[in-house]
């Protein structure tokens, strides 16, 4: 439907026109027009039986018959819609998100030269690189854009609902474990689960991991009852909270190794649907992206970021 939608607009648009707009049209016309009502008749005998002994329904049906229509193209386009409603407006809002990023490192710049031109003797290339670059500074504002994108998003997304909204980044090791939940957002929200719990084979964040893939779970209560489960319930105390959880493992090519898994988590299920998985990974990719220019410094100045 989307395709047709898209690529046949002017097709998509009259057939619309003519579902929603003949049957009025020919009820009309059957009880108005006698010509048009005795050829019915002879094509269609059970339903012009229908209307001459039951004229309050087909009254009634006439009136109803374009919201009837309106309601099944919603329903319909609910499952090819590509991206979840309200996120027409995703790219100016990753724009702004990742200008203030930039612009948190723009100020270190210019805060350095400042300081550099009252320096004697002149800093070295190694002091600059180290002063400027900050690596765990950006990482953590790139945390923290992923938050405040998806918040406007959803907001969008669920106008009527309040929600709680959290992102966090696992660093992985060599071996597919996680090492730390070391950026989380808000940072009064901690992350509930320990690094032992985290590491089951059924978390979200190890599948992630392992299939090198992101993971869109729509209901956690649902997964977690499954025979296999793609989510861990962690404490018992929580076992009966649900929501949408997204996992977004950030690989680097170079080495072929997932180095980080992003997670975002809303506490409503249905917020995050697997069938828009492609609009999550172009929200999450321009950040995901920059989570792995700041890893590739943070190993040069250090060595191993984990």
């Amino acid at each position: 439907m989307r395709y047709f939608a898209v690529n046949f607009t002017f097709l998509y648009r009259v057939v619309g026109a003519a579902i929603a707009g003949i049957p009025p049209v020919a009820l009309t016309s059957y009880y108005q027009v006698q010509k048009f009502s005795d050829e019915f008749r002879r094509d269609w005998p059970a339903i012009a039986n229908l209307l001459d002994n039951h004229v309050l329904i087909g009254c009634l049906a006439g009136g109803v018959w374009i919201f009837f229509i309106m309601w099944l193209r919603r329903f319909l386009m609910s499952f090819v819609e590509p991206s979840p409603p309200g996120w027409e407006a995703a790219p100016s809002v990753i724009l702004k998100a990742i200008d203030n990023i930039v612009g948190a490192k723009q100020q270190r710049f210019s805060d350095f030269l400042k300081k550099m031109g009252n320096a004697s003797p002149p800093p070295s290339t190694g002091d600059i690189f180290s002063s400027i670059t900050q690596p765990t500074n950006q990482i953590s504002e790139l945390v923290k854009g992923i938050y405040s994108t998806f918040d406007v998003l959803l907001r969008g997304t669920l106008p009527s609902k309040r929600f709680t909204l959290k992102t966090n980044l696992a660093v992985i090791n060599g071996d597919g474990k996680i090492v730390a939940i070391q950026y989380h957002y808000p940072s009064n929200l901690p992350v509930r689960s320990s690094i032992d719990a985290l590491n089951k084979q059924n978390s979200t964040i190890r599948r992630a991991v392992i299939a090198k893939k992101p993971i869109v779970i729509e209901s956690t209560l649902a997964e977690a009852e499954k025979p296999k489960p793609r989510f861990v319930v962690t404490n018992p105390a929580y076992s009966k909270e649900d929501g949408s959880l997204i996992c977004y493992p950030v690989s680097l090519e170079g080495i072929d190794s997932v180095v980080f898994v992003l997670s975002v988590y809303a506490d409503v299920p249905g917020a995050f649907k697997p069938k828009h998985l492609d609009a999550f990974k172009q929200v999450i990719e321009p950040f995901a992206l920059r989570l792995k220019l700041e890893y590739a410094l943070l190993a040069m100045k250090e060595g191993s970021p984990t």
